[in-house]
This record gives structure tokens, C-alpha cells and sequence, in this order.
């Protein structure tokens, strides 16, 4: 696990957050453009809501983003051996969201999920990707 990429990026910028100051943890939220591939992009989110959710819904949110992660390098494969995560901005992300449900968890029974709060967590992650301006999509819902 300590090689895996996502898993590496954010636990150093957990760590950074817990070394900084607040001024400084400010100022690292202003600039969000210090982020500018997927897996940095992740992390971010994990590294803010750490510091605001419990551990039980952390490791929920942990799930997610992991299998969201993972979706999106198997739908973005480019055969080059590099994960897609790793060298692509996130302004697609959004649009990965349906295959995200209906191919990618659909299949494995939600990893044993549940498929509203999946859901819910996924309208917030792309709408916070939206006011980070990591992405020009918003996500919208078709009943």
C-alpha cells in the first residue's frame, strides 16, 4: 500500500498540513493551483476532510475516492504504463461519474457501499472540484 501512488501523495500532504500553521494552511487552501494532477487533486480533498469528518466516514470518503481513482485509470487507460491519475489534470472527472455507478460499481454489488450516501459523496466531491476550479463541469442530476 505504501507505494501506491494516491496513497503516497496524500499522506505526505496530510502530513505537511499537520506540520503547518494555520497561515500557512490558509494560504496552501487559496492557492489551489499547486494541484494539477488527479491523484495531487485526490489528495486535496482527503487532506481537507480530514480535518473536518469523523474517522468512521473518513474511511468512508477514502473508499470512494480510491474506487473513483481506480474507475478512472481503468476508463482512461492510454496503454503507456503511467496511470492516467498520475499525468491528467482533473476537468473530466464529472463527466466520469455515470460509468462510475452503473460499469464500474454497479457490477461489484457497491463493494458493499451504500449507494445513496455513494451518491451524495460524489455530488459533493464534484461540486467541490467545481469551486476549486479544478473542473468547468457541474455536476447535475436527472431523475
Amino acid at each position: 500500500m505504501e507505494k501506491h501512488n494516491l496513497y503516497k501523495t496524500a499522506k505526505e500532504m496530510i502530513q505537511a498540513s499537520k506540520n503547518s500553521t494555520s497561515c500557512e494552511a490558509e494560504k496552501d487552501s487559496i492557492n489551489m493551483s499547486n494541484y494539477k494532477f488527479i491523484d495531487e487533486i485526490f489528495s486535496k480533498y482527503l487532506e481537507e476532510l480530514y480535518k473536518e469528518c469523523n474517522k468512521e466516514y473518513l474511511e468512508f470518503i477514502t473508499k470512494f475516492v480510491i474506487l473513483f481513482r481506480e474507475c478512472i485509470n481503468k476508463h482512461k487507460d492510454d496503454n503507456t504504463g503511467e496511470e492516467f491519475s498520475t499525468k491528467h489534470n482533473a476537468d473530466n472527472v464529472p463527466d466520469m461519474c455515470n460509468e462510475f455507478i452503473t460499469d464500474f460499481m454497479e457490477g461489484y454489488d457497491y463493494f458493499g457501499l451504500d449507494t445513496m450516501e455513494l451518491i451524495e459523496i460524489i455530488q459533493h466531491f464534484c461540486n467541490w472540484l467545481y469551486e476549486n476550479k479544478f473542473t468547468t463541469s457541474k455536476l447535475s442530476l436527472v431523475s
